[in-house]
């Protein structure tokens, strides 16, 4: 993970490429979502941004391949925790937080 944290240090944009597109698989605006994606980033660790990010790009992936939205998250989580060593649940619990703030960013940026 430390490798991971520095990496996003290192190339920040590439941290805030996955927040946004799942934002804007949500349907809002490239405008709301870049605005979002800075609010998030700035209220959140960077192991916490780090686990979002891949949490979305599993999401996308799975939505690419024509799974719901509720498939996409399940599997999304159930990948990442999977890397992790720990539950989809767990990681889920854990997560919970970043994805109320992520949502309330979209809100507030509209």
């Amino acid at each position: 993970m430390l490798r991971f944290t520095a990496l996003l240090v290192l190339l920040p944009l590439a941290a805030y490429a996955d927040p946004t597109e799942l934002c804007l698989d949500m349907g809002n605006t490239a405008a709301q979502c870049e605005c979002a994606t800075t609010e998030l980033n700035s209220n959140i660790t960077l192991d916490e941004r780090g686990t979002y990010t891949e949490i979305s790009d599993a999401f996308l992936a799975a939505r690419a391949t024509g799974a719901t939205i509720a498939e996409s998250w399940e599997t999304a989580f159930t990948q990442v925790a999977g890397q992790s060593g720990t539950t989809a649940e767990d990681l889920m619990m854990n997560l919970n937080a970043v994805g109320q703030k992520h949502e309330t960013a979209i809100t507030s940026c509209s």
